[in-house]
């Protein structure tokens, strides 16, 4: 009996596995360029009391998509701060974002893709 049971288990997990990743399959082979296709965020640069940051998409995304880059100062013990942001639908490219400091703290830049992708950059002290 307990052979069968773990028979039936096993068939089930591998069931389950192999239509996960025959989904995943589909959707690589929807979009060739998906695997060159990678979005990123910049660290937070400074100039004077103006802070800069860039997310980016490519370099050879094959279809256009709506992208949101975002600026935020990191707030210990409490949800971060989104200082600015900016949005857009591009193919390949970039995105810039540009805030005035707001107190010696620590910044960050993230992007997200609607096309799929997110990224974080790290973590900066400035002002």
């Amino acid at each position: 009996m307990e052979f069968k049971r773990t028979v039936a288990v096993g068939a089930m997990v591998g069931a389950l596995t192999a239509g996960g990743l025959a989904m995943t399959s589909t959707a690589w082979a929807d979009d060739p360029g998906a695997y060159a296709c990678t979005v990123g965020a910049s660290v937070v640069s400074q100039s004077g009391s103006t802070l800069y940051g860039d997310g980016t998409r490519g370099p050879t995304c094959a279809r256009s998509a709506s992208v949101a880059a975002a600026m935020y100062k990191d707030l210990s013990w409490w949800p971060d701060s989104r200082i600015a942001s900016a949005s857009d639908t591009i193919t390949n490219g970039s995105l810039r974002v540009v805030a005035a400091c707001d107190g010696n703290n620590e910044y960050y830049m993230t992007m997200n893709s609607d096309a799929g992708g997110s990224a974080e950059g790290s973590h900066r002290t400035l002002c």
